[in-house]
């Protein structure tokens, strides 16, 4: 959390090469939220998830759909 709150990132990512989570700042801006809004395991990884991971690609890359997207899966 530390490291999110002294960068500019708007996500961050947390791993353990099978286990992914992902994390914006929809509670309180600057500070990550506690709970993922996205979150996978990669050897069980659902379509719809590969959907939302494209999101992340450099071609498709918006930052305003994916904090959309964040809030909607957050809530879900």
């Amino acid at each position: 959390m530390r490291y999110f709150h002294v960068t500019k990132a708007k996500f961050a990512i947390l791993a353990n090469g099978i286990n992914y989570r992902f994390y914006t700042d929809l509670v309180e801006q600057n500070i990550m939220d506690e709970k993922p809004f996205l979150e996978f395991d990669i050897s069980e990884i659902k379509e719809q998830q590969i959907e939302e991971l494209k999101k992340f690609h450099k071609s498709y890359f918006d930052i305003n759909n994916i904090i959309s997207s964040a809030s909607e899966l957050k809530y879900t």
